[in-house]
C-alpha cells in the first residue's frame, strides 16, 4: 500500500487499521516500509511511504 503519512508515525512490526476501502476496518500488521528506495524503521507525518502488509 502506498501514501503519505497524515498524523502521528507508523512503525514496522505495528498492527494498524485500515479504513474506508471497505465498510468495515481492516486490521493488519506493517511487515515493511519503504521511501525513496530505502527500507525505514518508521515514518513520520508528511513522509510518502510504501508499506508492505500482512495479517
Amino acid at each position: 500500500m502506498m501514501g503519505r503519512v497524515e498524523r502521528g508515525v507508523i512503525r514496522a512490526g505495528e498492527t494498524v487499521e485500515i479504513v474506508g476501502i471497505r465498510e468495515e476496518t481492516l486490521s493488519v500488521s506493517v511487515k515493511r516500509i519503504e521511501a525513496f528506495q530505502k527500507t525505514l524503521t518508521f515514518a513520520r507525518v508528511g513522509l510518502a511511504i510504501a508499506c508492505v502488509l500482512g495479517r
